[in-house]
């Protein structure tokens, strides 16, 4: 019988998968957690350790229920501030409005990409639109923290912070609760990387 090299014996451990983390027959009775946990694994290079703690910390926060709380400017204010020390992404929004639908996405991808970042979303739908605003955040499976205006409240308030030229429009408020950044959706691209660079602007700052 030929024996076999190290060079072959590499490959098949290779092709079957590590077995003490990784391998077809155990990985689907672990948690990500646990897998994380094994140090000591001797493919010390298997790539499920992050991108399965990614992917189950994802799969929670996606199945996490929405909620829709509806607030004056001075409690939304007040919730901003009551983050102190946390940069705050909001984003204001309206259903009518196809552009903020569409960029929804942007948002939650840069939600899980920054975990210290605290997002939450403002809708200006007026209050009996609610059903319908909270079915377009459950499609987006947009579990942040999630308000809609009350519309009793005056508009100065919301105008002051959000403007009025548009929707969407997102403000980036630091880590005092003071307004740092506003996009909005006709002045830059309206994507991630885009958004980014003005989140790490704010992030940076001391």
């Amino acid at each position: 019988m030929r024996p076999l090299s190290l060079c072959g014996i590499g490959l098949a451990f290779v092709l079957a998968g590590c077995n003490y983390c990784c391998s077809s027959s155990e990985a689907p009775t672990q948690s990500a957690a646990e897998v994380a946990k094994k140090d000591d694994c001797p493919c010390c290079d298997c790539p499920s350790r992050e991108s399965l703690l990614a992917k189950e910390s994802q799969k929670k926060e996606e199945a996490a229920p929405v909620a829709l709380k509806t607030v004056k400017f001075d409690a939304f204010m007040k919730d901003v501030k009551g983050h102190k020390g946390k940069v705050v992404v909001a984003y204001a929004w309206a259903s009518a409005s196809a552009p903020s639908k569409k960029n929804l996405p942007v948002l939650l991808e840069l939600q899980r990409k920054h975990k210290d970042v605290v997002f939450v979303t403002v809708s200006m739908d007026p209050e009996k639109s609610s059903k319908e605003t909270l079915k377009t955040l459950e499609d987006a499976k947009c579990n942040v923290v999630n308000y809609l205006q009350d519309e009793k409240d005056p508009v100065e308030g919301w105008a002051s912070c959000f403007g009025c030229c548009g929707f969407p429009t997102l403000v980036v408020m630091d880590r005092n609760g003071k307004k740092a950044a506003t996009i909005e959706v006709t002045e830059l691209p309206f994507d991630a990387a885009t958004i980014e660079k003005t989140l790490v602007k704010v992030l940076d700052a001391k």
